[in-house]
């Protein structure tokens, strides 16, 4: 399965810019011909909200953040393998779940990680910062006893109760019956 594409228009060599988004699925990316660079952006998914009583359940932390520029030709290729997001807990007090890392191999090789779950006394840690790229950056923290769900850097903001964590990389929101799902990772490949 092959990511999002969208393409705009031609730069003076006849290449049209080319962006390419894989939320949660795995598969390979291949860079276009005529394409000589790329950034590539990840975002680890998001932890799922946490359920407890009222003013004391956490939503669920934000993935990690990395970014790389470098050079490519056309025809190499990537190994996405995508992540969902934590599953927010349902039915009982608990904690929301934390997903695993989301990682591309190949022409270079990356690691975003996952958020994790919302606890049940509030608050969770985003992703331990990830590897490979030019910057590496930690996830966000929801924090306290509110029921956010933290927002990913250079990603999407924070959620409130029980909503789905933003795309992309953001934890899910905490809630006293139902806690919002992490967003899945992401991989973004901008060609020039």
């Amino acid at each position: 399965m092959s990511g999002a594409s969208v393409a705009v228009m031609a730069d003076g060599s006849g290449f049209a810019p080319v962006t390419t988004l894989w939320d949660g699925t795995t598969g390979t990316e291949t860079v276009p011909t005529g394409a000589t660079n790329v950034v590539i952006e990840g975002w680890g998914p998001g932890g799922g909200g946490g359920r407890g009583g009222a003013g004391v359940v956490g939503g669920g932390g934000s993935g990690s953040y990395s970014i790389k520029t470098m050079a490519v030709s056309g025809g190499q290729t990537f190994s996405v393998t995508g992540t969902a997001g934590g599953i927010g807990k349902s039915f009982v007090n608990g904690s929301g779940t934390t997903s695993t890392a989301s990682t591309i191999t190949g022409t270079a090789t990356m690691t975003v990680n996952a958020g994790l779950g919302g606890l049940t006394g509030g608050g969770s840690a985003g992703g331990a910062a990830g590897t490979g790229g030019d910057t590496n950056t930690a996830g966000n923290t929801s924090v306290g006893i509110e029921e956010l769900g933290a927002g990913a850097p250079s990603g999407g903001g924070d959620v409130v109760s029980g909503v789905t964590g933003s795309t992309p990389g953001g934890g899910g929101g905490g809630s006293t019956t139902t806690g919002g799902n992490g967003a899945p990772s992401r991989w973004k490949f901008a060609y020039t």
